[in-house]
This record gives structure tokens, sequence and C-alpha cells, in this order.
């Protein structure tokens, strides 16, 4: 389905003229979607996205519990944590931004709606293992050495296996939601 929508989506943006002529297309992907809606995950609360931080961090996995904090407090998708650079964290009183900024953020060059947006990082211990996390380092070096399949896969589902919560339907999204 996703392909179909997608297709009928780059028709009507590249030729704006066909929009109206593509009406039944529209109706039968309407209508599957309708048959088979997509599957909505739980939100994940705090305190499960602790657990699982905690236990990552106790098996010596430190980014991941980082990017799992930062995913959880920023309303991250797994892509966009994944995809952070060194100088897309911005501290208080940071030189780069022009004028005194009072508060932790992480600047979202590209998201899945909108570009450049910025997050306030609101926990402040979070806020201070980012700072320490990006002291002496290149701002176009990546924050988190590893890809998102990587964090999906080998520290959060792993994790929550291991925790016993496996069968709850957590996944990383539901950090997003919670």
């Amino acid at each position: 389905r996703a392909y179909g929508e997608n297709t009928r989506n780059g028709l009507h943006f590249y030729i704006p003229k066909c929009r109206h002529r593509l009406h039944e297309s529209h109706l039968r992907l309407k209508g599957w979607k309708r048959q088979k809606p997509g599957k909505s995950y739980p939100p994940l609360p705090r305190n499960i996205a602790t657990l699982v931080s905690v236990h990552l961090a106790a098996r010596g996995d430190w980014l991941a519990c980082v990017a799992v904090l930062l995913s959880f407090d920023c309303y991250l998708r797994i892509n966009e944590c994944c995809n952070l650079k060194v100088g897309d964290i911005r501290i208080p009183k940071d030189r780069r931004l022009g004028e005194p900024y009072l508060h932790s953020a992480v600047h979202l060059r590209t998201t899945k709606t909108i570009d450049n947006l910025t997050c306030t990082v609101s926990d402040p211990v979070l806020a201070r293992i980012l700072h320490r996390m990006i002291i002496g380092r290149q701002p176009s070096e990546r924050l988190f050495p590893f890809t998102a399949s990587t964090l999906r896969d080998r520290h959060f589902k792993s994790t929550l296996r291991n925790l016993g919560l496996g069968h709850l339907g957590f996944v990383p999204h539901s950090l997003r939601h919670g």
C-alpha cells in the first residue's frame, strides 16, 4: 500500500495536471487503508524507558543508554537520534547561537515531516551527559557510532527481551509516544 501511495503522491508532485485524473486510484488506496489500518504501538512509560537505559548502561552500552534517554526526552525517531552530529547539540551560552541560550537543545536537521527543528532537553542530568559527550569532538562527527537498525535490534529490542518485557509490544517508536 505504501508503494502505491508514494507512487500516486509522486505523480501528483511531478505531474500536477494528473491530480484530477487519478481519482479511482485514490479511492482504491483509501479502501485498502480502511481494510488494513496501520498498526499502532503502545507508548513507553518513563519508568520502563529508564529501566531499559539502566540495563544498557549496566552491560556497558553507555551510548545506547544515552540514545534511549535522548529519544524519550526529545520525542525523537530512532533515525533522527542516530543521525545526530556533535554540532547538533546546543549547550547553554553557546557562542554559535549568537545570543544567550539558556537551555540545552538538540538541532534536528532533517525529520520525517519538516527540517531544521530544535528540541529542548528537559532532563538536566541528560543535558550534562550530552555536554560531556561533545567536549573535544568535531562538529561534523556523528554523536552515536551505531546505525538505527543496531540501536533498534541489538540494543533496544534485545534489552526488552532480557528484561522479560518483549511480549508487551514496545518498539523504539514507543519512546516517541511515551
